[in-house]
């Protein structure tokens, strides 16, 4: 679920690394940029005609269906010690550059992970961490 992600240059190349990663789909919140602008194709390589991708509101991502994960670089977990259930679905959530991820959404997760970085860097760009994240996530496939 990307919340909020307002530049068209890292919404495509979120899309070009869910492609290259084979991820089933990206959820967007209203507040992310138009996926069909010319930048956010250009930069997707075409990704956003064939990956599967729907804008929702929030009290959909609020079920028992499956768990929110919120990447955060303050998260309790670092990403490569988690262990997803296997029985529940998992939604992962990316925040705008700007803001990261709103408090209600944080709030609502019943994870918090952490990429493990080095040195003096605190946080990613949001489409460095989304790809990252789907990298380890094909690695769980």
């Amino acid at each position: 679920y990307l919340d909020g992600i307002s530049d068209p240059g890292n919404m495509g190349t979120i899309f070009r690394s869910v492609a290259a990663f084979g991820i089933e789909a990206v959820f967007l919140s209203p507040a992310c940029c138009e996926v069909f602008s010319p930048k956010v194709i250009r930069s997707s390589l075409g990704s956003v005609f064939w990956v599967k991708h729907e804008r929702i509101e929030d009290e959909r991502l609020f079920s028992d269906k499956h768990d929110l994960i919120s990447i955060i670089q303050d998260g309790a977990i670092l990403l490569q010690d988690y262990e997803a259930s296997s029985t529940t679905p998992s939604i992962y959530i990316i925040g705008s550059e700007a803001n990261g991820i709103r408090q209600e959404l944080l709030t609502r997760s019943q994870t918090n992970l952490r990429l493990q970085m080095m040195g003096r860097m605190e946080s990613l760009n949001a489409s460095v961490t989304a790809g990252i994240v789907c990298w380890w996530l094909s690695l769980k496939q």
